[in-house]
């Protein structure tokens, strides 16, 4: 199944995308049969938390489309590179450099995009890309970067092109900028990659209402001059008059019932009435998060730049 391409039905052999939540996606291949782990046939039923989904039933339902699983129901979405790689599993294994590229040859073969990607094996930093002026661009995902780095010019298209290397650490960034300006490359800018995660929450915040007079004008403080003697007792306020003064500028006849509860004013662009909070949504990072850092430095390659380094052997695209 290609993922350059589009239709609108599930057919029996296609690959699908199971939605059902954020954090539960699944690709099912459409087929009748399925190799259990004792090596025998099984019928290819797909077991979730919301019961199960006998997968060839979605032969002829349309991509986008609501299905009906045993206990609940989820959405069947065409896999695009990006749902897919959302439900690649995650897995510790040890892969030996032939054998990563064979395993990238074979999955661009099918999802139909062999005929867009040429998959080779070589020590880049000592062989060379295999290229010369033919790429738009080149990106790096190396150690030493810096070894490659006159190799990636040479492989730019004599009208220019761009760079780009990432790096764990800072050090390697300091080295392979050092590495760029020295081969005359332009533009050089390192952007920092960190994830934060925001959470989506509703929070209060009070207002201040403009029409209340200051605390001074509404009651004022009196205090005995034994009280200004001995510090350890508390200043002492009227709190009934100051509670009265406070009601007779906030509260009018007109916002007040029969019953003498404050009338509720309606809610106009986000403000509530005086004395009140406001309550809106918005995104909050967590203070602490787990991750790694890493760096992007990105260099121009100017047109009509030297592509000569001496040691690059380089053999014509397939």
């Amino acid at each position: 199944m290609s993922f350059s391409g589009f239709k609108e039905v599930i057919e029996e052999g296609d690959t699908v995308i199971l939605y059902i939540s954020v954090s539960q996606i699944y690709a099912l291949e459409v087929k009748p049969k399925l190799i259990s782990k004792l090596g025998q046939p099984v019928d290819n039923v797909f077991q979730t938390k919301y019961g199960s989904l006998r997968v060839m039933d979605l032969v002829g339902v349309k991509f986008g489309s609501r299905v009906n699983l045993s206990r609940g129901w989820g959405h069947v979405l065409y896999p695009t590179p990006e749902l897919w790689t959302l439900t690649l599993p995650h897995r510790t294994q040890i892969l030996y450099t032939p054998d990563i590229s064979m395993v990238a040859g074979d999955e661009f073969e099918r999802h139909g995009l062999g005929d867009r990607v040429c998959v080779s094996h070589r020590d880049v930093c000592v062989e060379g890309l295999g290229v010369s002026g033919v790429a738009d661009a080149v990106f790096l995902d190396l150690p030493k970067p810096w070894e490659a780095l006159p190799h990636a010019v040479v492989a730019v298209k004599d009208s220019g092109g761009r760079i780009c290397s990432f790096s764990p650490c800072i050090e390697q960034v300091s080295r392979a900028c050092e590495m760029m300006a020295s081969l005359g490359l332009q533009e050089i800018t390192t952007l920092e990659c960190l994830a934060r995660e925001f959470q989506v929450k509703t929070i209060s915040l009070p207002v201040i209402s403009n029409d209340t007079k200051p605390i001074t004008e509404l009651q004022k403080v009196k205090v005995k001059d034994d009280e200004l003697q001995e510090p350890s007792k508390k200043l002492k306020i009227d709190e009934d008059s100051l509670v009265e003064s406070c009601n007779k500028d906030v509260l009018s006849d007109e916002n007040v019932d029969d019953s003498g509860v404050l009338q509720e004013r309606a809610v106009q662009n986000g403000v509530q009435q005086k004395n009140a909070d406001v309550r809106f949504r918005t995104g909050i990072t967590h203070l602490k998060m787990p991750g790694h850092t890493g760096f992007l430095t990105f260099a121009t390659v100017p047109p009509g730049h030297s592509r000569s380094t001496g040691n690059s052997a380089t053999t014509p695209l397939p």
